[in-house]
């Protein structure tokens, strides 16, 4: 008999047991249920917003509006190449570079075209023209008819300065040069592909690793932070020491100015 009471009471104990758990087990499915509907809400406001957005954007005709990220981040997450020519016309340097089917167009339908095989030469920026388009000669690919062509641009428009990134691969390079002359140039794609002269202030103070033909990175180089893309990220940087950075450029600013678009075939200058 003692034994039936003593069952009872055990029985007793873990019903008030399981019972006192059911409570918080409630509580915490109905707080888990108000989340997720809390967040489906805000997946649908912030989706009702953009699309808001997009729509206003169609109807804007006043496209420099748009926030500065829509319109540099697809042009730069590409492989991207540009030069920067110092008090030259426009339209000198479209003769010189041989332009086909030249169109007037502003800076951001510029930037568009230059991703379609064609080139986009900028309206004046602080005394430089910039010159922006992959299909600019390759060091990575051909850095002997990358040397010609700059050397030949540089003879015809004096003061040229060259820029070359790929994210992707951590590809870099740059140069400068002057009536014809290379003053500097340094070229990476996997391997040094030239290193011509004396690394400028400017490469010293970024703290660019650069390395000599033949030289592999650093043993270290699995183990810390990334020189060669580390050096990528700051090709723009040497751009404004050197230059101008494109990516900094306000473009309402320049609304009012036209720059030229046109197809670009590269071509072998006599050597």
């Amino acid at each position: 008999m003692a034994r039936l009471f003593q069952m009872f009471a055990s029985l007793e104990g873990a019903t008030a047991s399981q019972s006192d758990l059911a409570v918080p087990l409630l509580i915490f499915c109905v707080f888990a249920v108000l989340l997720v509907g809390l967040v489906f809400v805000v997946l649908i406001y912030r989706h009702t917003k953009v699309t808001r957005n997009m729509i206003r954007g169609r109807r804007d005709p006043e496209p420099w509006r748009m926030p500065d990220r829509y319109l540099w981040q697809p042009v730069f997450d590409t492989p991207f190449r540009w030069l920067a020519v110092r008090g030259v016309d426009a339209a000198v340097i479209q003769e010189v570079l041989h332009i086909r089917n030249p169109r007037p167009c502003s800076w951001e339908e510029g930037l568009h075209r230059a991703l379609d095989h064609k080139l986009f030469i900028s309206p004046p920026v602080n005394g430089w023209i910039l010159v922006m388009g992959a299909d600019l000669p390759d060091p990575g690919e051909d850095v002997d008819e990358c040397f010609h062509f700059l050397t030949h641009v540089s003879r015809e428009l004096g003061e040229v300065q060259f820029f070359s990134m790929n994210r992707l691969f951590s590809h870099h390079a740059w140069a400068s040069l002057l009536d014809g002359k290379v003053e500097r140039a340094y070229a990476w794609n996997g391997q040094t592909v030239w290193n011509q002269g004396k690394a400028t202030e400017a490469e010293e103070a970024l703290r660019l690793r650069t390395f000599d033909y033949g030289e592999p990175p650093e043993k270290s180089f699995f183990t810390h932070a990334d020189p060669l893309g580390a050096t990528t990220e700051k090709l723009t940087s040497l751009a404004a020491r050197w230059s101008v950075d494109p990516t900094t450029v306000d473009f309402r600013a320049l609304r009012d100015a036209r720059g030229i678009s046109g197809r670009f075939s590269p071509f072998h200058p006599d050597r």
